[in-house]
């Protein structure tokens, strides 16, 4: 199910993702790759407060994962809740200082935000 949901996602196609990792989290609701991806779809489709909820289980079952803590630190970028973001975001560099994702998203907040750390 995850596979078809990735394939989704990767063709642009957020709706038919979210229906198949919707499947998956009826299997599986505490599914920490499910719920993180699916996350990521309700960011794309503007669906921030389900984003949360889905990154929040996510974390709940893997605290450390900096992919996780780097895309919610992005959704809250995308939202313009920079502290929320940049907390996130910081926590991801403190597990991994070379995580590109997270050093690339810091970069865009301070950007946004025009603080040069």
């Amino acid at each position: 199910m995850l596979f078809r949901s990735e394939a989704e996602l990767r063709d642009n196609r957020p709706q038919q993702a979210q229906m198949h990792f919707e499947q998956a989290l009826i299997a599986q609701p505490q599914h920490s790759k499910a719920n993180h991806r699916m996350a990521v779809v309700c960011d794309k489709l503007g669906q921030y407060p389900r984003a949360q909820q889905h990154y929040f289980i996510a974390l709940e079952n893997d605290p450390r994962n900096v992919a996780v803590l780097s895309d919610l630190g992005y959704s809250y970028w995308l939202q313009g809740r920079y502290p929320e973001s940049e907390r996130y975001l910081l926590q991801a560099r403190r597990i991994d200082p070379h995580y590109e994702t997270a050093v690339a998203n810091l970069g865009m907040l301070y950007g946004t935000t025009g603080r040069q750390e």
